[in-house]
């Protein structure tokens, strides 16, 4: 006969393993939060211990923990001949990077930008980028004049992404580009980058993407309100003989831009050191 509410006898070997597993929660949490060895160091020998640290490593050492993600930055502790080498032959080597073909399904692979020293998607990169530039005394690019080869100085570009060519003046304002995927882009004043056509205005600035095609029934603008802006009287102009067939817009795009970049050439292996372009 079963009695209601008996109550069952705790035995020892209950207690010590109720207690053991308490034991090994507080070590598991113990070993958790305590810092590693690296760590307690002072910050005058983790300075020396980073420095003799590659580029490849640094990176590594900085995703393993909230420490080492706010103290490492592989950007500012290693140089620029090791931070070139490392994203060139990541580029070529990490399987990842690589470009595939299966079947009709073919992938290019990514390229490495040696401003930034990042290897980013094929979608990042300009099909027809610039392959030298002239900078002033001050180091910044000569774009609003024509260069002065008494003051101004020509340097050898390498590969860039397109964000990199923006924030270092190198794309300027209303220049079109493609992608190495076949994607047009424009940017604005701001300056942004956005897709074609999707975005032919900027919502922030509010300029216009450049050579844009008109509608058949547009209203022409009268001459008291045309653009008094040399830049923007050009692009009106241009647009107004391009509204008849999207295809003349491409190959008038296509002819200015060659125009525009004629005393540039074009190309992917020239070299530009890390900080010599500032705006």
């Amino acid at each position: 006969m079963l009695v209601a509410g008996a109550r069952r006898p705790k035995h020892s070997f209950e207690r010590n393993s109720a207690s053991s597993s308490n034991l090994a929660r507080h070590h598991w949490r113990t070993t958790v939060n305590m810092p590693s060895i690296i760590e307690r160091l002072p910050h005058e020998l983790q300075h020396i211990v980073f420095s003799n640290l590659d580029y490849q490593s640094l990176i590594y050492l900085s995703t393993m923990n909230r420490y080492f993600q706010r103290t490492v930055d592989p950007q500012k502790m290693s140089t620029t001949t090791d931070k070139a080498q490392f994203v060139m032959r990541a580029a070529k080597e990490f399987p990842q990077h690589r470009p595939s073909e299966k079947g009709h399904d073919f992938r290019p692979g990514n390229f490495e930008c040696y401003i930034c020293f990042r290897v980013r998607s094929p979608d990042k990169f300009d099909m027809l980028q610039p392959q030298a530039a002239f900078v002033d005394i001050w180091g910044c690019i000569v774009r609003h004049r024509d260069p002065d080869f008494r003051i101004d100085r020509q340097v050898m570009l390498r590969r860039f992404c397109i964000d990199c060519g923006v924030n270092e003046g190198i794309h300027a304002p209303f220049d079109c580009l493609t992608t190495r995927t076949g994607k047009d882009l424009w940017i604005c004043r701001c300056p942004s980058v956005w897709s074609k056509p999707a975005c032919l205005r900027c919502p922030q600035c509010r300029s216009s993407c450049p050579l844009r095609p008109k509608a058949s029934n547009s209203i022409r603008p009268s001459p008291s309100i045309a653009a008094t802006n040399p830049q923007d009287a050009a692009i009106n102009s241009i647009e107004g003989l391009c509204h008849r067939s999207p295809s003349s817009v491409v190959a008038t795009g296509d002819f200015l831009r060659r125009r525009k970049l004629q005393d540039c050439p074009y190309g992917q292996q020239a070299f530009i050191p890390s900080g010599q372009i500032r705006q």
